[in-house]
């Protein structure tokens, strides 16, 4: 690239062409370290998400459950990214598998005291809840929460049966 510049000096016999092409190739250096840098061909980014542990069966016995911690690992490596988000979500009520039809709301699954189903969407999921989020990402890292989930507001009236449902988790880097 040359970048042309008028020069005073160029009546006197130099062209100035030095100084502005030692002028683009600092420019194409820093744009080109910036690229490299923060580009998102820089280098492959990856993010993975898991739970580290499972959670036992709820006993409906008392409003609230007594609660149990669910660990999620997210780990992540990147040139750079602004921030990872991460959140959990229920997509259906939790159904008996004893046959009848039954099913507990997914409002009545609290994480961390609150209800997982939200009226806002959190990593591209509609009712997703947040749980954590990490700005100014470089290089290879994870982060562990512990979530504290239990069973709130269910009816009293429940058949008795096994009742399943699963947690998602979703992780997103920009």
């Amino acid at each position: 690239m040359h970048i042309s510049q008028k020069n005073e000096e160029s009546s006197k016999g130099n062209s100035g062409t030095a100084d502005t092409d030692w002028l683009g190739l600092r420019w194409l250096m820093v744009m080109g370290l910036a690229v490299a840098f923060f580009g998102p061909s820089a280098k492959a980014q990856t993010l993975s998400i898991a739970a580290t542990n499972t959670l036992t069966a709820f006993a409906l016995n008392r409003d609230p459950t007594l609660s149990q911690t669910l660990n999620v690992r997210t780990s992540w490596n990147t040139g750079f990214a602004l921030s990872v988000q991460v959140c959990v979500y229920i997509s259906a009520p939790l159904s008996g598998t004893g046959g009848n039809a039954v099913t507990i709301p997914a409002s009545t699954v609290r994480v961390n005291g609150t209800s997982i189903v939200t009226g806002s969407t959190n990593c591209g999921v509609p009712t997703a809840t947040q749980i954590a989020r990490q700005y100014f990402l470089f290089g290879s890292s994870s982060r562990t929460d512990a979530l504290t989930i239990d069973m709130s507001s269910y009816s009293a009236s429940l058949p008795p049966d096994t009742y399943t449902g699963t947690i998602n988790l979703v992780a997103v880097m920009q």
